[in-house]
């Protein structure tokens, strides 16, 4: 239900409701690109007649409480995108400013719908001297880090690059595609408009005064156990800055500290 994309003043809460009166569903705030708008996915059990029913949040309404409503069957569909890493920011390092001879990797969330198998991502076109360095996603992950290396003499360039997963199940032909929503227009907690981009900029920088390095663990983690992972920073001479440290990603079942 589309409604506050519109300009429209209502808050929408949306059921579905079987021929009897029997709620199969609903929604309030799930819209996805606009806060107040609703999305619901139902399970229609046969054929039949069903009924939809809009109503506003607080109960108001007017001629100017415009709407409209569409209704899919729904589809395969495999959708990655970056988490926003500050509050009220989605721009925040989403994009890849690769280091030369150093990587730079970003977090990815995926929203699967009817869709499973292990994927690949590809990242067709990227500046000269820059690789994808890790490229699994794994069924069984909800994310994984995207990671791009630029070699020492990599040259300084960019570019906008349309990263998507492959299937590595020939059978499989669902194509993951990225799905990053910018703020362009936003006042305090109130978006007013928004972009969905499906490529992302990645551009060789020059390089980093340091490196980090984890010192391979020579004993595993066991269930329920605590382990230290030590982290070495290599400084260039006469950088002295504090460096900031935090974990990227972790397996599924392991706690860190944030920072």
């Amino acid at each position: 239900t589309y409604a506050q994309s519109l300009g429209s003043p209502l808050d929408s809460v949306v059921n579905i409701y079987n021929e009897k009166g029997v709620s199969l569903g609903g929604n309030d705030d799930g819209g996805g690109r606009r806060r107040l708008d609703s999305k619901a996915k139902v399970t229609i059990p046969a054929d039949g007649d069903y009924f939809v029913r809009v109503a506003d949040h607080l109960e108001r309404g007017g001629p100017n409480y415009v709407y409209r409503i569409e209704i899919i069957s729904t589809q395969p569909e495999l959708f990655f995108a970056s988490p926003d890493y500050t509050v009220n920011d989605t721009h925040y390092r989403q994009f890849m400013a690769v280091p030369r001879g150093g990587r730079m990797v970003l977090l990815q969330n995926f929203s699967r719908n009817n869709v499973s198998g292990d994927f690949k991502f590809e990242a067709p076109g990227l500046p000269a001297g820059v690789k994808l360095v890790s490229d699994a996603a794994p069924k069984d992950l909800p994310n994984v880090p995207l990671m791009f290396e630029a070699a020492p003499d990599a040259p300084l360039g960019h570019a906008t690059v349309p990263v998507v997963m492959k299937p590595t199940d020939p059978n499989v032909k669902v194509v993951g595609k990225m799905r990053q929503v910018f703020d362009i227009v936003r006042s305090g907690n109130v978006i007013y408009y928004q972009e969905t981009e499906d490529k992302l900029p990645v551009a060789v920088v020059e390089e980093a005064p340091y490196s980090l390095e984890i010192v391979k663990p020579t004993v595993p983690l066991v269930n329920n156990g605590v382990l230290d992972l030590k982290v070495v920073s290599k400084r260039k001479e006469g950088f002295k800055t504090a460096i900031r440290v935090f974990m990227m990603w972790k397996p599924p079942g392991i706690s860190v500290l944030g920072e």
